[in-house]
């Protein structure tokens, strides 16, 4: 019983509210019905059996005088004495006269072949001077009994034995339990369709609401609101609430737009600025190094001033580079691409991670003929940029693995190595801009934060996915999986 009443509630909330209003207002509607039906049926019951009751006494003393009894005789002495009860009682009643000894003395002739038995422990507490109401049901019949003493200068010489056919009763009873579970499941279905219409118009401002904060968040447009005319009640009050939560939503996200325009605008204009003297200074710094390398004995200490500011300025060109490339990505511009077969780009850019100094192994694993749309120039970007970051955290004597193969349709590029690794509560965010985790602050002092960020966007941008596992101390494998597009 048990695992049925949490099968039905596990359900039950599972439905939708619409469904469980509907379920439990028919529900509470079949308990009402049904406790209304037992007792308008047992009330109808009571009533008519002590109607019956009084018709019975009031009957057998309407009778008990036209008996003709002759005083001092006894009843099995005399002849019939019952009168025509046909004509002064319904025709459904049966009447008997019963001797002192228990014996039928008379009946009335309305009697069939049926006789019914009289149970013999009602009989004598009816001798015994008490009336007695009995019901009997045997061959068919179904009878209400009233026994009344026959009283002769105070003892009981007899019974006068009425009875009333309650077969017309139960028939109406029959009929009137038809009619209830009828009317009752006519009222359940009537019931049933009108909360669910009711439960709906009710919850269609809900259903509205619902609607336009899934449509808000798959479009960000807070201009929108929700429509409502009904009256204040607690669903008006939950859109007026929801329409100034959005108002207040639209407010900042238009403050928030303004403010990353703004620095949008500022981090392309500053980087596009920028390039000019750095390149300048970067320029007159290999002159300065030039002159100093025509003297006989140049200061040493100057030596290495010049070549910390080269190291500085190219840092800060490809930080400024950097920058550039993710203001024209927040700035909405798409790369121009075409198909291309990745094997050679990938040959290319392993070829120039070749020829930078490092004491880590390369090894490369291509497959040529896999044809993508993309640009070479920013695949070949991304390669270097995932390269460069394995060459800088993996250790001298290290390896890094460079692998292409299609898997499905899609170009599955891999970078992997045996370095320092990343520790789990940094992998989350090692695609956010200048973010460096821990091992990475450690292992390389020039970083910028940016590389990673900008291989996102150029993964994004040709409709691939990166994806990074890494264990502190155990190396990193970075996976690109881009699509590939039929030969042409």
């Amino acid at each position: 019983m048990s695992f049925v009443r949490n099968e039905f509630a596990s359900r039950l909330r599972q439905m939708s509210i619409r469904s469980r209003l509907t379920v439990r207002y028919v529900a509470v509607l079949s308990l009402t019905l049904l406790a209304y039906g037992i007792f308008v049926n047992l009330l109808l019951v009571w009533n008519v059996w002590n109607m019956i009751d009084r018709d019975l006494a009031v009957e057998a003393q309407e009778l008990y005088p036209k008996l003709n009894l002759r005083p001092g005789v006894p009843l099995a002495e005399q002849p019939a004495v019952l009168p025509d009860v046909s004509a002064i009682l319904p025709p459904d009643t049966l009447v008997q006269v019963i001797g002192a000894d228990g014996q039928v003395v008379a009946r009335s002739a309305n009697f069939g072949p049926q006789l019914p038995r009289t149970d013999e422990g009602a009989v004598e507490r009816a001798l015994a001077g008490q009336p007695v109401y009995l019901t009997v049901h045997q061959q068919g019949l179904w009878l209400r009994i009233y026994l009344a003493p026959l009283m002769e200068n105070g003892r009981v010489i007899g019974l006068l034995w009425v009875a009333r056919s309650m077969q017309t009763l139960g028939a109406a009873l029959d009929l009137l339990q038809a009619l209830l579970v009828g009317v009752g499941l006519l009222a359940l279905l009537s019931a049933g369709a009108w909360g669910w219409m009711l439960a709906r118009n009710s919850l269609r401002p809900m259903d509205d609401l619902t609607r336009t904060a899934h449509a808000i968040g798959q479009t960000e447009d807070f201009a929108r609101r929700v429509e409502y005319s009904g009256p204040p009640d607690e669903i008006g009050r939950l859109a007026a609430t929801f329409n100034s939560m959005l108002a207040s939503l639209q407010a900042a996200h238009q403050h928030t737009e303004s403010a990353l325009a703004a620095q949008r605008r500022f981090v392309a204009d500053a980087s596009h600025e920028l390039r000019t003297p750095l390149t300048s200074l970067r320029g007159n710094a290999g002159i300065l190094r030039q002159m100093l390398g025509h003297l006989p004995k140049p200061p040493a200490d100057v030596v290495e001033i010049l070549a910390d500011m080269d190291d500085e300025l190219a840092r800060l060109s490809r930080l400024v580079d950097g920058l550039l490339v993710l203001a024209r990505a927040d700035a909405g511009q798409h790369l121009a691409k075409s198909p291309m077969d990745l094997g050679e780009v990938v040959a290319a850019a392993f070829r120039q991670a070749q020829k930078r100094p490092s004491q880590v192994s390369l090894h490369f694993e291509s497959r040529s003929g896999v044809i993508v749309s993309g640009s070479a120039d920013h695949l070949t970007q991304l390669i270097l940029i995932l390269l460069d970051n394995a060459m800088a955290y993996t250790p001298a004597g290290g390896q890094v693995t460079l692998r292409l193969r299609r898997e499905g349709n899609n170009a599955a590029l891999n970078v992997t190595d045996t370095g320092v690794g990343i520790d789990a509560d940094d992998l989350h965010h090692i695609f956010e801009r200048f973010y460096r985790g821990r091992a990475a602050r450690a292992a390389v002092s020039d970083g910028s934060g940016l590389g990673l960020a900008i291989a996102h966007w150029i993964v994004e941008e040709h409709g691939g996915q990166i994806m990074a596992r890494s264990e502190a101390g155990k190396g990193s494998s970075f996976t690109v999986n881009l699509p590939t597009v039929p030969p042409q």
